[in-house]
């Protein structure tokens, strides 16, 4: 038992040590191609975290996020696709994370209430992450120009890791344990939750026809006013009957609104389309691609995971994503495709060491 404890403490020492030369080598790179001290610190919290799942695909999210700040660095690019790439890769963490469980490209679906305990814990630690990378800059500013920044840096990027993993364990040994709940408020939460749900479909099925009979309405009979308060208002109402199924009672509401509920995306896509003067654009293209994935996700025949993946790589990926294609980024200053792809980087590019040094000063004061 001690040979094996021995052993164990070893391998967490060489750890610890590897982390360390990690944390410090790319200190050094960032510092040699000025990368933004509060993007290197986040990026490399993210990527410890990751290794340390043991989970591929958070491993591979990370070694990318990390390899694409570099590669934007050493080419000193302007190019926004790095950045909207990095918030990409982000949000790809986070489906994996919380969807965990789910086969991509298989329509079976995690337990909701699993779903809601792991994106919790995802925004927590998200929440922590921003927090103690800003804290890090600010350390960082108070040793700025002595010969212990570099350690320091090193040294506040591995310690703000530990604290962040030691509050999430702390967090997650809080979380409640359903199957410990007594058997009989067990069943009376569940028959409030079916008597909630009851009056929800009946509100939302009789919703959705408002919703539907008013955009048929607008297309042959065309009238704007207030009209980004109900498209708004119509998107919320899509997001929310995304997640919520309905009872799968067989009555007269439910059926109506299982069969109005995979099509509202298509509805709000003809509103877009009766509503605007251009048709044939980049939005519409990849909105089109947006509400064909939606509807065979209410129709249950992918699961939200599938689903989420897809919308971020249809958005953010780089060059064909919406946000980083180049031909929606031309303007005056790059007006071709080459140009906006192989613009260098000023001021206002996300890696850079830019103006945030004020804001930190701001604090620090």
């Amino acid at each position: 038992m001690d040979q094996q404890n021995n052993n164990n403490i070893q391998t967490e020492a060489l750890y610890m040590l590897g982390t360390l030369c990690f944390i410090f080598i790319s200190v050094l790179i960032g510092n040699l191609l000025s990368i933004d001290t509060y993007v290197l610190s986040t990026i490399l919290i993210f990527a410890i975290f990751a290794f340390k799942t043991e989970v591929y695909e958070q491993q591979m999210i990370a070694g990318v996020s990390y390899f694409t700040l570099m590669v934007a660095g050493i080419t000193n690019s302007g190019y926004k696709g790095f950045g909207i790439m990095l918030v990409g890769l982000f949000l790809l963490s986070a489906v994996f994370y919380i969807y965990e469980d789910e086969v991509m490209f298989d329509s079976e679906k995690m337990n909701i209430q699993r779903i809601r305990i792991r994106a919790g814990q995802f925004v927590l630690a998200t929440i922590l992450l921003f927090i103690f990378s800003l804290v890090i800059v600010v350390i960082l500013e108070l040793a700025k120009n002595s010969f212990l920044e570099k350690g320091i840096l090193t040294g506040a990027i591995f310690g703000a890791s530990i604290l962040i993993e030691a509050i999430l364990k702390k967090e997650k040994d809080k979380q409640i344990d359903f199957s410990k709940i007594p058997e009989e408020y067990r069943i009376r939460l569940e028959q409030e939750k079916e008597k909630r749900n009851d009056a929800l479909v009946k509100i939302l099925s009789i919703w959705l026809l408002v919703i539907d009979f008013s955009i048929v309405s607008y297309v042959f009979a065309r009238n704007d006013n207030g009209f980004e308060f109900v498209a708004t208002l119509i998107c919320i109402t899509i997001l929310f009957t995304t997640f919520f199924p309905g009872t799968g009672k067989e009555d007269l509401y439910n059926v109506v609104y299982n069969k109005l509920r995979p099509f509202q995306a298509v509805a709000y896509l003809v509103l877009l389309i009766a509503h605007s003067d251009k048709i044939f654009t980049l939005f519409f293209f990849y909105a089109v691609i947006v509400c064909f994935l939606h509807v065979i996700l209410v129709l249950n025949f992918i699961n939200f995971k599938t689903f989420l993946t897809c919308v971020v790589v249809v958005y953010m990926a780089p060059v064909v994503g919406y946000f980083p294609n180049p031909i929606r980024l031309i303007d005056t200053q790059h007006p071709t495709v080459s140009s906006v792809l192989l613009q260098k980087a000023d001021k206002e590019t996300f890696w850079k060491t830019t103006s945030k040094e004020e804001i930190v000063k701001e604090l620090i004061k």
